[in-house]
């Protein structure tokens, strides 16, 4: 090895970063389903760019945070599919209920006032002279 004198080694500890990644892009994840695709794939589009920027210092950090995120990002994709495919409001379709389901026929009129016939409100009294 040459006139070396001590080897740095580094290592992670893969069980708790698996699940600090894929918990975190899991969170983020969580938190953009319900908005546009633009939205979604700009954070991707950010997140890839500047893992690729890092990667030009240090590219084995990078595949280990590939690897130790594939869960989460796996969750994520799952995630974005189903709320895809079933849309925002997928339990309402599977029950088979209308979002906005307002029986046919029934006129929803607001509740009466509480003023009498002068305009004067229950609670004030007004005595006649």
């Amino acid at each position: 090895m040459g006139n070396i004198t001590s080897t740095r080694v580094s290592w992670w500890e893969m069980h708790y970063m698996v699940w600090v990644l894929s918990g975190t892009l899991f969170v983020i994840g969580w938190l953009l389903k319900n908005t546009s695709w633009e939205n979604r794939l700009g954070v991707v589009l950010l997140l890839v760019f500047l893992a690729s920027i890092y990667a030009v210092k240090d590219d084995d950090t990078i595949a280990h945070v590939l690897a130790a995120a594939r869960f989460g990002i796996l969750a994520v994709v799952v995630l974005w599919g189903i709320q895809t495919c079933f849309g925002t409001d997928w339990k309402s379709k599977m029950l088979g209920v209308k979002k906005n389901a307002v029986a046919e026929g029934v006129e929803i009129n607001s509740p009466p006032d509480s003023s009498d016939e002068r305009g004067n409100s229950s609670g004030d009294t007004e005595k006649d002279s």
